[in-house]
């Protein structure tokens, strides 16, 4: 029995990026491999939930689905399911390439999990302490996730986690259906907000370059500005909808603190959205739960930020964090949470 699991195990390969190229991204991975093994406590006879973080965005979302696709194709009985409310962004894409919502799951326990775009728990679904953790795709610094067993871990400095799936197919050497490249493609252009983002690397653009073809695509920034139109509808959500419609939640010792995010290329719209958050932000801030929360409110015409801050020490930490003085924190060429404004406000509580 234990030989005909770690056969079943055996099928699943991996790639190894060797940064020198993209190229040679794909020509080495198919010379190495993993296994979600024997040694992670893996039970094939229950399904793997493939799954990514709260408040999900495009890439956390499209990424499960895709790797699902991926697992089911090797044989795994492996299934997507969404960790929170889809966004509307999410939504078009879906519906754009025919792929159906995934089912929702909202506690962990018990269960057999492979985490995409997150590995952190405070970023995950109730529960997750005590389930089997598997295996994390992610493209975010190393989280707090672990398990007692050994697990496969595949996180790279890249723009999108969904090019780190997209890599995995090429290391199987599996086709990527159309719909799939589609949300492959819809989420790499979410995250790097169409390769545009200073979070974009060589291997997403080929990636895209890829995906684009696959997905029958015609145009990158035609479909980009497409995708994020579909996902600014701020101004139907209410004040509480907003400050978690694009929001993680971080931890620095004892302190805890959350980033949450709009974009558009209205700066009318930011300032209107600012004017709505504040009063609300001023009566509801304890209920979030952190020491502060931060957001970014991001002109994608400008490519700038401005931070509002909020709770206790948080002015504070983000004048100290970005070397400003004044109280209002205003962030140029700064789009990117995961690599401009996050690690940023980290080293400052440290």
């Amino acid at each position: 029995m234990f030989k005909r699991v770690l056969k079943v195990l055996g099928a699943l390969t991996v790639a190894v990026l060797i940064f020198s190229s993209p190229v040679t991204i794909v020509h080495a991975a198919h010379n190495s491999a993993y296994y979600i093994s024997a040694e992670t406590d893996y039970n094939a006879d229950e399904p793997i939930y493939i799954i990514g973080h709260k408040e999900p965005d495009t890439d956390t979302v499209c990424s499960s689905i895709a790797y699902a696709s991926l697992l089911q194709t090797l044989n795994y009985n492996a299934k997507a399911v969404l960790p929170g409310k889809l966004n509307a962004e999410t939504s078009y894409a879906l519906q754009k390439f025919g792929v159906p919502v995934p089912e929702s799951m909202n506690n962990a326990e018990g269960k057999q999990f492979i985490l995409v775009d997150h590995s952190l728990y405070s970023q995950s679904i109730s529960g997750m302490s005590s389930a089997k953790v598997l295996a994390v795709l992610d493209h975010h610094a190393m989280g707090d996730i672990k398990n007692s067993n050994p697990i496969t871990y595949i996180a790279k400095p890249i723009g999108a986690t969904a090019s780190v799936v997209f890599y995995e197919f090429e290391a199987q050497k599996v086709k990527i259906s159309q719909p799939i490249a589609g949300l492959l493609l819809s989420a790499i252009c979410s995250d790097t907000i169409g390769l545009k983002s200073p979070t974009t690397t060589d291997y997403d653009r080929l990636a895209v370059k890829k995906l684009l073809k696959l997905s029958k695509v015609k145009e990158l920034r035609a479909y980009t500005n497409e995708l994020l139109e579909a996902g600014n509808i701020y101004n139907s959500l209410s004040p509480n909808e907003l400050i978690h419609y694009d929001y993680k939640v971080y931890s620095v010792g004892t302190k805890r603190f959350g980033i949450g995010q709009l974009h558009s290329t209205n700066a009318a719209q930011l300032a209107a959205l600012e004017k709505q958050l504040l009063p609300f932000m001023q009566d509801n801030f304890a209920s979030l739960g952190v020491d502060m929360y931060f957001m970014m409110l991001t002109n994608l015409d400008s490519f700038s930020t401005k931070l509002v801050c909020f709770g206790d020490d948080a002015l504070a930490t983000a004048q100290k964090a970005f070397g400003q003085d004044s109280d209002t924190i205003i962030l140029p060429k700064a789009v990117s949470r995961k690599k401009q404004v996050a690690p940023t406000l980290q080293k400052a509580l440290q």
